[in-house]
């Protein structure tokens, strides 16, 4: 594929990289307006760098948009990002894909479509609904959304609140008003289950599950304390999405406390929320924490603009006795360290966006879209061409016959979502979802591409 990425910052360079990592051929070319930056960017990364701007055609045509399957403009500007898109589409680029961080752009006044944009990223918007959906079901240990593709992974630990404990997998539809539900694994005492119907769901098991995105309602029905107002809820930080994720955090809780160390943006934050208590102070204080009452806090969530300070503010909440700590930010480095030092939930906005992307174009990838940490299972979907020798066989007789175990956990034919059994047949132009064994991933992507 040719792909062209409008922006170097953190989500352009990741993006890079990770195409980058695929050596499939990939042709990218990263355009950068600032020159210090494209230069980093350049000695960094084996892409083709440009210095320049995504709204002037000539370097457009200079990174090759003439012959471009997908364009990624990134730049902290949505406005700019939107126009590349158009300008994309004047030169007939397939996928076009803006950055928002305003959801203004995304009311269907805009009519983004006819703006030349395919499809949106939006890491704030993400970022805030993955802590949200952690918020309504504190069990769940994953919270994955393939937009574009329509389909969403959960995972949870199973507590006494889980109309599923002692139930078998065949029962999961009928709890959840015969939604499209499959139990892709079980992870029990260390070990991974590969489930049947007749499986037995039980307490303290780590299960992962696949679904449409329209089942996700029925999905949360499976917990009995769903919907029921959250006792306390302490915020820090004042980025962006800091007021909007409090507005909402304000529909679930009995209370919510925003602490902040910015003076003016109390102020300005106390105009706009009016069920919250707001503390000026530091959250890196032990003083301030108590004072904020962080010992009989339901969830600490840290979404500073500052990741690395948002990663120690929460370990600070654990152990200043948060039930669970929830850190926002795109640092890296110690990441599983401090998962294991108490932290319940780190949200990567960047990762969240790339993944978005990347899951598009993993149909040509040889890298997963997901992986399950604990269990090394993998996910990728594969597109079937209309030459592939699959179209036709079920995917009983394609199992039988394969050297490695797999899953096909649901096909995507027509824009719907398909579960599927042994007798199900690959058709052209299928987009087949599987979980592997990471040590089997070449030999599952060679089956597939055959």
């Amino acid at each position: 594929m040719n792909i062209i990425i409008v922006g170097g910052g953190v989500v352009g360079m990741t993006l890079a990289q990770q195409l980058e990592k695929e050596q499939l051929n990939h042709r990218i070319t990263l355009i950068e307006s600032d020159q210090e930056k494209c230069q980093q960017l350049s000695n960094k990364l084996d892409v083709l760098t440009i210095h320049g701007s995504g709204l002037d055609p000539a370097m457009l045509i200079q990174a090759g948009i003439d012959d471009a399957d997908m364009l990624v403009a990134v730049t902290p500007s949505d406005e700019t990002n939107i126009l590349c898109c158009y300008l994309a589409s004047r030169f007939n680029v397939h996928s076009r894909v803006a950055r928002l961080k305003s959801s203004h752009f995304s009311h269907e006044f805009f009519g983004l479509k006819d703006l030349g944009v395919t499809d949106t990223i939006e890491p704030e918007t993400d970022a805030i609904n993955q802590i949200l959906e952690y918020l309504y079901v504190p069990e769940q240990t994953e919270v994955i959304n393939f937009r574009k593709a329509g389909i969403a992974i959960r995972g949870f630990k199973v507590s006494p609140n889980c109309s599923l404990v002692n139930r078998k997998a065949m029962e999961i539809a009928p709890l959840s008003n015969n939604e499209q539900i499959l139990l892709l694994l079980i992870y029990r005492d260390g070990k991974t289950i590969i489930p049947n119907g007749e499986s037995v769901i039980n307490l303290g098991d780590e299960i992962l599950l696949l679904m449409p995105m329209s089942a996700i309602d029925n999905y949360h029905s499976l917990f009995k304390t769903c919907g029921e107002k959250i006792p306390k809820v302490v915020i820090n930080g004042e980025s962006p999405m800091t007021v909007a994720l409090v507005k909402e955090i304000e529909k679930r809780a009995k209370r919510t406390i925003l602490i902040s160390e910015d003076e003016e943006f109390c102020r300005n934050a106390a105009e706009h929320l009016h069920k919250t208590d707001i503390f000026f102070g530091d959250p890196g204080q032990e003083e301030t924490l108590i004072d904020a009452g962080v010992h009989s806090a339901s969830f600490f969530i840290s979404v500073d603009i500052d990741g690395e300070e948002n990663v120690m503010t929460a370990l600070l909440a654990k152990a200043e006795g948060a039930e669970q700590a929830i850190a926002v930010t795109n640092y890296e480095k110690h990441l599983q360290l401090f998962r294991t030092l108490g932290i319940d939930h780190i949200i990567q906005p960047t990762k969240l966006s790339t993944q978005q992307i990347f899951s598009d174009i993993a149909g040509f990838s040889k890298d997963a879209v997901f992986r399950h940490a604990k269990s090394d299972m993998d996910m990728s979907h594969y597109f079937i061409s209309p030459s592939s020798k699959l179209c036709g066989t079920t995917i009983g007789k394609f199992r039988n016959q394969a050297q490695v175990q797999f899953i096909v956990g649901c096909i995507l034919r027509n824009n719907e979502f398909i579960m599927v059994n042994g007798a199900t047949q690959f058709e052209a132009h299928d987009d087949v979802i599987v979980f592997y064994n990471n040590a089997d991933s070449r030999h599952v992507a060679k089956l597939f591409k055959a």
